[in-house]
C-alpha cells in the first residue's frame, strides 16, 4: 500500500467536496443576481423555477416557466436578464424551459452583456 507524501490537508479536494463548493457558490451568486434585478424582474423570476449554474465554467441562468403567459413575459425580458447577468460574467447563457408539452428549451448566449437576438 502506498502512503501519500503529503498530509491530508495538503492533498487535492475530493470531487464531491468540489461539487458541494461549486453548488454553494452558485447559490450565493444566484442570490446576488436576484437582489441586483429590479423589482419587476424579481417578481417575474419568483413566478418561475430558476437557478444559476456554473457548469463547464459558463455561468448559466436556467429558467423553467410554469405556463405559457409567464414564458412569453420571460422572453420579453431577455435583454434585461442579460443586462443583470453581465454583472457576474462576461460570457454566459440564459436557458429557458417552456411549460411541459409546449416545445423545447431555448439557449441564448450572453457575451459581454449582449444578447444574441439571432437565438430568438
Amino acid at each position: 500500500m502506498n502512503t501519500p507524501f503529503l498530509s491530508p490537508e495538503d492533498l487535492p479536494l475530493q470531487s464531491t467536496t468540489d461539487f458541494g463548493l461549486r453548488r454553494k457558490l452558485d447559490e450565493i451568486i444566484g442570490q446576488y443576481f436576484y437582489e441586483s434585478c429590479d423589482r419587476s424582474l424579481q417578481t417575474l423570476l419568483s413566478q418561475c423555477g430558476w437557478y444559476l449554474t456554473s457548469s463547464s465554467n459558463v455561468l448559466t441562468l436556467v429558467i423553467t416557466c410554469p405556463d405559457h403567459s409567464t414564458n412569453l413575459r420571460i422572453l420579453k425580458h431577455i435583454a434585461a436578464l442579460g443586462f443583470y447577468l453581465k454583472n457576474f460574467t462576461e460570457n454566459g447563457k440564459i436557458q429557458i424551459y417552456p411549460p411541459a408539452g409546449e416545445g423545447t428549451s431555448l439557449k441564448i448566449p450572453v457575451k459581454k452583456g449582449r444578447i444574441y437576438q439571432d437565438s430568438l
